[in-house]
């Protein structure tokens, strides 16, 4: 027959690996979704059209907005942004030969889900860098970041105009 002490004992020992397997288990449902969130590559050639609008225009400084437009083709094995349409808006400032842009896009997917990201850098072959900050429908929480550069840019089709693809690359996870 068992003493009281080594009847507390076992007690204890049950209630610790009680204990045990009820935090293992709250722990695997509660981060189970966040251990699920897988990220993805982005990889895509973003061909476009735009337009500038001078702002000031001198050697010491020049200043101008622009306006994109344009289509994408995804080149992951899934083709996940095949035929996304695309806006974008920015500025760019060039003082002293140095060059900085800043802008807004909205991506758009053949069903019309889309999201938004936000860019800053010199720009050019030089790139920027890129983060999304809001989704919709299929692209609701999505995450990440990444960088865009030009690899290609062809003589103005008309004056005012501009026309270049960038490779655009970095990853993405959806919730």
């Amino acid at each position: 027959m068992a003493t009281i002490k080594e009847a507390k004992r076992s007690v204890t020992i049950w209630a610790l690996m009680g204990i045990f397997v009820i935090t293992a288990v709250f722990g695997t449902v509660i981060f189970l979704p966040v251990a699920n969130a897988e990220e993805k590559p982005v990889n895509l050639i973003s061909c476009r059209s735009g337009t500038v609008t001078i702002l000031s225009a001198s050697k010491e400084l020049t200043v101008y907005s622009y306006e994109i437009k344009g289509i994408d083709r995804g080149s992951n094995g899934d083709k996940t942004f095949e035929n996304f349409t695309h806006r974008c808006m920015g500025v760019t400032r060039i003082k002293g030969g140095d060059q900085w842009t800043t802008g807004y896009c909205k991506y758009m997917d053949p069903d019309g889900d889309f999201f938004i990201l936000e860019y800053a850098g010199p720009g050019g072959a030089k790139g920027v860098d890129w983060k999304y900050i809001q989704g919709t429908g299929k692209w609701k929480g999505i995450k990440g970041s990444g960088t865009a550069r030009a690899i290609t840019r062809g003589k103005p089709i008309v004056k005012g105009t501009f026309q270049y693809c960038a490779k655009i690359t970095g990853t993405y996870e959806l919730p």
